[in-house]
């Protein structure tokens, strides 16, 4: 049997009716700035969690798959009631940023979640190598486990004809996390101006008008493609 708590976003995941469909349970929760005045008051009490009914059903093993490496170490309510359980657990890192320096009770506090997990999986082994820098601790428990690759096919494409250089990149249009704007002046620099180029983004994403706009500030408009 397989129960989901996931967040209860405007617009849910494609596949998780699938995963209903299939018999997995889903709870869904709200995004902790959705919380009610209500929901706010009684958690600050510790009398709301929104992973209550996860732990009543006495779960034999509990995943937790976060997008980067400390966001179970922020969320005090869940690691209490997780200890408390008793029940083992796994943590999947998803990513992790490089300039990220945790201060010390957010070392302390994801040192004790990784510690006690039964395992800590990383979707890369440079991930693994920020993570254990910043926390200056070597995590023993550790494992990488990359990402399976979704494609239809992984043979190697023909090479295009011509000399234009085509370039692409597959990534959600949020500059604070994918850096397109330090790509974009990176191709705005005479080295890149002088060559014979076209870069294609795959993706979707809130700064999408900021980075046509960029893209038109650099004077890329013709070379930037927003492919969607």
């Amino acid at each position: 049997d397989v129960i989901l708590s996931i967040y209860r976003w405007p617009q849910p995941a494609t596949r998780v009716p699938a995963l209903r469909s299939q018999g997995a349970k889903v709870l869904d929760r709200p995004l902790p700035h959705r919380y009610s005045l209500i929901q706010r008051a009684l958690r600050r009490v510790g009398r709301f969690s929104p992973f209550r009914e996860l732990f009543h059903s006495s779960p034999d093993v509990i995943c937790i798959s976060q997008g980067g490496a400390y966001d179970c170490a922020l969320d005090d309510d869940m690691m209490a009631q997780l200890y408390a359980s008793g029940i083992p657990y796994v943590v999947i890192c998803h990513s992790n940023n490089d300039a990220y320096i945790p201060d010390a009770s957010m070392r302390a506090a994801a040192v004790e979640a990784f510690t006690r997990a039964s395992r800590v999986v990383f979707v890369s082994q440079r991930t693994l190598g920020t993570t254990e820098r910043q926390l200056a601790r070597r995590l023993s428990n550790a494992t990488v486990l990359r990402n399976p690759v979704n494609l239809r096919s992984l043979n190697a494409l023909p090479w295009p004809p011509g000399h234009t250089i085509r370039m692409a990149e597959v990534a959600s249009l949020r500059a604070t996390w994918k850096a397109q704007d330090i790509l974009f002046e990176a191709l705005a620099a005479p080295a890149w101006q002088g060559r014979d180029w076209i870069l294609s983004l795959y993706g979707r994403g809130p700064d999408e008008a900021y980075l046509r706009e960029l893209a038109a500030f650099y004077g890329l408009t013709e070379r930037v493609h927003f492919a969607g």
